[in-house]
């Protein structure tokens, strides 16, 4: 039984026609349901009704945080997986250096992230929680980070259900995203460059320039007499870590 409203038709003919219709329905429910089975009827319907709205109801987002160290090529890179719904957008933040690990500092700040994207941090070979002494550092090429970004990526795709993530990078992490990203663009869905490194030399020329102007203007001080002769290029010198303090000298 259907009823079918026309467009310039009057509706009144067929809701009388419907309306006829239910002292048959009446009729059938009570000679051929019995009380045993109109209750079983009444019952199904209720539970059908009841998985009905229970199927409607929105799932619960669960949560994920997730610390492992993912063994790769002689060496364990160290991943914390953080989110309110495992199930939103992977954001895998690529820390700057190479070298500096910025994991607290990231979460200190950024930690709202989490709210919205499983957020990721990576301490990349040699740094942080992935630092190891007996590593040869003649491995840590550009190229080898290229390789285990893309591990790193590939075990959060498998492991999260995402066919692509998103790249944030800041400073020397921009550059490794970029590379990165070019050479995989299929598994990217987007690049965030923070504070990226554009040009190096021109980075170290405004260095070296603030640090002589304020030299100059504290010829008194005592770093004057141990500075006064760094006149050369930024590129013709090269740093040394002393403890306790940098020492700097010319080519």
């Amino acid at each position: 039984m259907s009823f079918k409203w026309c467009r310039g038709t009057d509706p009144q003919p067929n809701l009388k026609r419907g309306a006829a219709m239910l002292p048959r329905i009446w009729r059938f429910i009570g000679t051929y349901l019995t009380a045993p089975k109109l209750s079983l009827f009444l019952c199904g319907l209720l539970a059908g009704c009841t998985v009905l709205q229970w199927c409607a109801k929105p799932t619960a987002a669960v949560p994920i945080n997730r610390s492992e160290h993912l063994p790769l090529n002689g060496t364990k890179l160290y991943v914390l997986t953080r989110g309110a719904d495992r199930s939103a957008p992977v954001l895998l933040w690529l820390h700057g250096g190479p070298g500096g690990a910025e994991r607290p500092l990231f979460r200190y700040f950024n930690s709202e992230l989490e709210n919205h994207f499983v957020v990721v941090y990576w301490d990349q070979r040699g740094a942080g929680s992935s630092f190891d002494p007996k590593a040869d550092p003649h491995r840590l090429t550009i190229a080898r980070h290229v390789a285990d970004l893309d591990a790193v990526v590939d075990h959060l795709r498998h492991s999260l259900v995402q066919d692509k993530i998103i790249l944030i990078g800041h400073s020397w992490g921009a550059a490794l995203g970029l590379l990165y990203a070019r050479a995989h663009p299929d598994k990217v869905s987007a690049l965030i460059g923070v504070n990226p490194v554009i040009s190096t030399r021109e980075g170290q020329q405004a260095q070296y320039d603030f640090v002589l102007n304020w030299i100059s203007a504290s010829p008194t001080h005592e770093v004057w007499a141990q500075s006064a002769d760094l006149n050369a290029q930024p590129s013709s010198l090269v740093y040394r870590s002393h403890p306790p303090r940098t020492e700097c000298r010319r080519l």
